[in-house]
């Protein structure tokens, strides 16, 4: 989308670029990686990938913002982009000298009390495997799909409609016919639909790696509470923001709507197990589709065509001959009740999440050292 024939872009080296790059590294890293036992040194690759990526997607949503407003040449972001993607082929030879720092490793010798409670927290890690019927059966995974469906569906709400929600909050002339080019924040909208990208990026880069960081001392099931409630927020945010409190509620916006989609899938595994997961996450996966007709389609495309007679405005794309002419509801009132509506939605669903979480504390009861020692005994 961002290399257009018309102004002279051609793509064609940087696609070539990423077809060599995605067959040679994994070529070398099979070559140079071998499985090792774990060690304390072997988290060092992962660090590095993990932020490689941020510093990447924070660079492609920074160039996406300032080439909407400016007319630099498009060449030296574009070296810079090929050089920090290059930067993922020294992640074997990383790897290698992590291995050769590693051989020296002695793993630690385990005894039989340790031994048992290590076996007894991954235990607890999953509640047992099911199957897709018995999926269905539990009740958890009906709190799990609806959760899954009021967030992943309101974010969907903004996701389908930034166009039309920040031409809503322009203060533009009823009944009246208007250039795109004309609207005052059409920039805006790029620099939006960047901004969600990057933040929906950093936010399952960060919930994934945090809810693994720290899975010992806090729930997986509490970053997807975290989520809904920031999910929550910044659908506030949007049904009364202007155009410049638009940015926040996108940076919240797009950290709780990845984070959920990098909590979810997990959180699933360990509720029913790994051996069906598949099955089961494919019907948890329904969830943000029936959302986005339920919220989206339904819910905010009938709103605002209810108040689309009241103030209109249409918006004229391309010349004032042969354009395409779209009506544009202008108004808080536009959106403003959607967001009310998918707020309080998104306020339930918190509500139901520390209620999973509580069902889940029930089942996983930690045995007390105590007791372990009197069994013993």
């Amino acid at each position: 989308k961002g290399f257009l024939k018309s102004r002279g872009d051609d793509a064609t080296i940087l696609l070539l670029f990423l077809a060599i790059m995605l067959s040679v590294t994994p070529l070398v890293g099979g070559l140079l990686s071998r499985v090792t036992n774990s060690s304390p040194q072997s988290i060092k690759p992962i660090y590095f990938c993990y932020l490689l990526c941020i510093i990447i997607v924070v660079y492609l949503g920074t160039v996406s913002i300032i080439q909407n407003f400016t007319l630099l040449p498009a060449l030296p972001f574009s070296i810079a982009l090929v050089i920090m993607l290059s930067l993922f082929c020294f992640t074997p030879l990383l790897c290698k000298f992590e291995q050769l720092e590693s051989d020296s490793y002695e793993p630690q010798v385990l005894d039989e009390e340790e031994e048992e409670e290590k076996k007894k927290q991954e235990t607890n890690n999953t509640e047992g495997e099911s199957n897709l019927l018995r999926t269905l059966a539990s009740f958890d995974f009906w709190l799990l799909f609806i959760i899954y469906l009021i967030s992943a569906g309101s974010g969907i709400v903004v996701v389908n409609n930034f166009e039309a929600i920040v031409i809503s909050k322009e203060d533009l002339p009823k009944f009246a016919d208007i250039k795109y080019e004309n609207i005052p924040h059409n920039k805006e909208v790029l620099t939006f639909i960047a901004l969600f990208s990057v933040f929906n990026a950093i936010g399952r880069i960060l919930v994934g790696f945090l809810s693994d960081k720290f899975l010992s001392k806090l729930e997986r099931v509490w970053w997807v509470t975290f989520c809904c409630a920031t999910m929550c927020f910044s659908q506030l945010i949007f049904s009364i923001a202007t155009i410049n409190m638009i940015y926040f509620a996108v940076i919240s916006l797009g950290l709780s709507f990845g984070g959920l989609f990098s909590a979810m899938p997990t959180l699933t595994s360990e509720i029913f197990g790994v051996k069906n997961f598949g099955a089961n996450w494919g019907f948890i996966g329904i969830a943000p589709a029936i959302g986005s007709e339920l919220l989206s389609a339904l819910l905010a495309a009938k709103l605002s065509a209810k108040y689309l007679s009241d103030s209109w405005v249409n918006v004229i794309t391309r010349g004032t001959t042969g354009g395409l002419d779209t009506k544009y509801c202008i108004g808080q009132k536009c959106y403003r009740y959607t967001f009310f509506i998918t707020s309080s939605l998104c306020a339930f669903s918190v509500f139901v999440s520390l209620y999973l979480n509580y069902r889940r504390r029930k089942k996983i009861v930690p045995v007390p050292k105590e007791v372990q020692f009197h069994e013993e005994l």
